[in-house]
């Protein structure tokens, strides 16, 4: 939805054709260049403001840079776009797999953690199911535990504080246009 050019006004036709498989009697689709895209733009349809449609295109554009990505076409790992915490962070210990978001079956369908490789190709031998909430609270309330620690919270104040003198000693700018430079 968030790539669909219809939403602001533009239709593009002829984006893909469709190559009978010898043999068989299958159609697979096939990309066509976007030198033989047929575009037309009718602003009634858009639903999008310009505005917004440009900033997400932005944002699009940042996503490589800030995630380290360097494959120019391809989708973003899981992890940049799931609405949930820790999917596609956290791993199998069995195969080294993503764990996602997968439902189980019963009456209880709550949402659950379980490994990717499994649950799509039955490749793993874990078969183990966590419930989103509890391994959630689980891991943010031993985060919040140990990263909360008066000692921690002392030791980063401490080192934020000697980056920044660090920072501040070799900028020739005034202080303020010198960290906001370096913090982009």
């Amino acid at each position: 939805m968030l790539k669909n050019e219809l939403y602001i006004g533009n239709i593009v036709w002829n984006r893909s054709k469709f190559v009978k498989v010898p043999g068989t009697n299958k159609r697979q689709r096939r990309a066509r260049p976007e030198s033989e895209w047929l575009r037309s733009s009718n602003p009634d349809l858009a639903i999008v403001p310009a505005d917004l449609w440009k900033s997400v295109r932005d944002r699009f554009a940042a996503l490589p840079g800030i995630w380290g990505i360097r494959r120019a076409v391809a989708l973003p790992p899981r992890a940049m776009t799931s609405p949930y915490l820790f999917s596609g962070l956290l791993k199998c210990g069995e195969c080294g797999a993503n764990l996602i978001i997968a439902t189980g079956g019963g009456t209880h369908r709550h949402k659950k953690y379980a490994c990717s490789r499994r649950f799509n190709r039955g490749g793993c031998e874990n078969d183990l199911y966590i419930r989103r909430d509890d391994l959630e609270e689980l891991l943010l309330g031993k985060l919040q535990s140990e990263i909360l620690k008066p000692e921690v919270v002392d030791y980063a104040v401490m080192e934020f504080q000697k980056q920044l003198e660090a920072t501040l000693a070799v900028c020739p700018m005034t202080s303020r246009e010198c960290v906001s430079e370096r913090l982009g």
